[in-house]
């Protein structure tokens, strides 16, 4: 015996008390509350005039970006703990996921437009000379296509709406309807596509399973994207052009020949 302890005994583990985890203090900015909320202010007020005055690509928000990052680092009362919270942020794994899936995404859409996917879709629709609400029906499913395989809303409507939409004048879709159509099935894509940003972010912050992420959300999609397909269906049956869908059909017609 040792200690008071039997032959069999293990000695107690310590039982120190772990050290107490230091308490991170809050950046502070001139102005308080709205000294901190000044930078976002910056970006979304840049950001929404860059989009109101119809910026050619996303690449003019970033001098907008930039200048969020200086009013921050102007209105902080300690500036190294500012940078350090930055670059701790920019250099999360998350970030770079997220960024390379990015540009994957762009590839791929790049190499769907290069090959004519969507050309091919709107040249069958045609082929098959599909009535308004049934070419509707069908660049919403060519949209959800599109953006799932991509991860990208904005990218899908900007490969699959210059070519669908005209071919959806000519085939007698209403344009309200078929722009809806054309917005809602890249916006479904996107939300269900495992390469999406927004879904591996969403994921990420959450450490949640990617998988199990897209299978949660396709009780909630699932319903939403076939109530905007019946209504965007609905309305480019009842409220279809027969003259516009003529004019457009011989517009086309003409500058064929």
């Amino acid at each position: 015996m040792t200690d008071g302890l039997l032959p069999h005994e293990a000695p107690p583990a310590d039982r120190r008390d772990p050290a107490p985890t230091p308490m991170r203090v809050p950046l502070a900015f001139h102005g308080g509350a709205a000294g901190a909320l000044a930078p976002f202010a910056v970006f979304l007020a840049g950001v929404c005039a860059l989009a109101l005055a119809g910026a050619p690509d996303e690449r003019g928000f970033w001098p907008v970006l930039l200048a969020a990052l200086v009013a921050g680092l102007l209105l902080t009362r300690d500036r190294a703990r500012y940078a350090e919270a930055m670059l701790d942020g920019m250099s999360q794994r998350l970030v770079a996921v997220m960024l390379c899936a990015w540009l994957f995404a762009g590839v791929l859409g790049a190499v769907l437009a290069q090959a004519g996917l969507v050309r091919a879709i709107a040249w069958g629709a045609r082929a098959l000379e599909l009535g308004g609400a049934a070419y509707i029906a069908a660049a919403f499913l060519a949209c959800t296509v599109v953006s799932t395989a991509t991860g990208t809303s904005f990218g899908t409507i900007l490969v699959a709406g210059p070519l669908l939409y005209p071919a959806g004048a000519a085939a007698g879709a209403h344009p309200a309807a078929l722009a809806g159509a054309i917005l809602a099935g890249a916006t479904w894509g996107d939300s269900m596509s495992p390469v999406s940003d927004t879904t591996i972010a969403s994921s990420g912050t959450q450490e949640a399973d990617l998988g199990g992420t897209v299978r949660a959300r396709l009780k909630y999609a699932v319903p939403a994207g076939l109530a905007a397909l019946l209504a965007s269906a609905m309305l480019g049956a009842r409220d279809a052009a027969p003259s516009l869908a003529q004019r457009a059909g011989a517009l086309l017609d003409r500058a064929a020949e």
